[in-house]
């Protein structure tokens, strides 16, 4: 019985030690296999570096690294299929990964542009925004540097998708009017039809289409195409996409802010209010959201 007791956690203890030396042994394996791929991905052989990223996985099928490499360079290649895929098993190692989530996003919207228009195409373009607003967060939250390139996806996603609802309610609105026009051609056989009244049943209809920028007299949208000014850098007069808040309570584009005071420019480009050093800009997150919100319903 005692033999027992000590024999096996001795088993247990060296097939953890087995195990883990395995492991580690993999992982060293694997971790040349992707140098290599990164070497060959430098010099643009993306057929070798893909081959040298599939034999790392083979080493070691835990690691999500070459997995995101070898969708970088199935994105070159525009094999979005792959990109999918490589994707989505990445995340499932490591639900945090930037890059994953950011191909992944880019992947589902070029899916979302195959089927061009119908309800399978929108849901990947919704899935597309959702996938880039989640790299995008988790790019802020850990400061990586591709936070621009990944917001000017996400604002482009949000405009395909916008687009996408705007031809549909187009289609809508045309088959009405052509509707409206058979009914007053209609009328003017009928003497007793009135014309006011077709039109209330139009705007009606339209109105149910879900077209509300549609103006009933003038037939064109009344919405406002330009962005508002407080959605707008002073500096580089483009939508805000990371503001932050100077000492003067200015709000900036952090890029271009950083632009101005890294040529030596250490004042506020409006009040030319000193500014002492980068620790004095503050993330404005409550613009932040509000222009998430205005992207939400009207893209830029």
């Amino acid at each position: 019985r005692e033999t027992s007791v000590v024999f096996f956690p001795l088993v247990s203890l060296t097939c953890s030690m087995s195990s883990s030396s395995s492991s580690s042994s993999s992982r060293s394996a694997a971790s040349e296999r992707k140098d290599f791929g990164n070497m060959a991905f430098a010099k643009n052989k993306l057929a070798a570096a893909i081959e040298a990223y599939t034999e790392a996985l083979t080493l070691d099928p835990t690691w999500a690294v070459p997995l995101i490499n070898r969708a970088l360079c199935r994105r070159m290649r525009a094999e979005w299929n792959f990109v999918l895929e490589d994707c989505e098993k990445a995340l499932k190692l490591d639900s945090e990964s930037v890059k994953a989530r950011y191909l992944l996003g880019l992947a589902l919207m070029e899916h979302a542009k195959l089927e061009q228009v119908g309800d399978e195409a929108k849901k990947l373009a919704q899935r597309s925004c959702r996938e880039l607003q989640l790299a995008l967060e988790l790019a802020r939250e850990k400061g990586a540097t591709m936070q621009d390139e990944i917001w000017r996806a996400w604002a482009k996603c949000k405009y395909r998708t916008y687009e996408m609802t705007t031809e549909r309610k187009r289609g809508r609105r045309t088959a009405l009017l052509n509707r409206l026009l058979q009914m007053l051609a209609a009328s003017e056989e009928d003497a007793d039809a009135d014309a006011n009244e077709l039109r209330s049943v139009f705007s009606d209809a339209a109105r149910a289409a879900g077209d509300e920028g549609y103006d009933a007299q003038g037939g064109a949208s009344t919405a406002n195409d330009e962005a508002p000014q407080w959605a707008v850098c002073p500096v580089s007069l483009d939508i805000f996409r990371d503001p932050v808040v100077s000492p003067s309570g200015i709000s900036y584009e952090r890029e271009r802010l950083l632009e101005h005071i890294n040529k030596d420019r250490k004042w506020d480009p409006v009040t030319r209010a000193p500014i002492s050093s980068i620790s004095a800009l503050h993330p404005n997150v409550q613009l932040r959201n509000a222009i998430e919100d205005y992207l939400e319903n009207k893209p830029w």
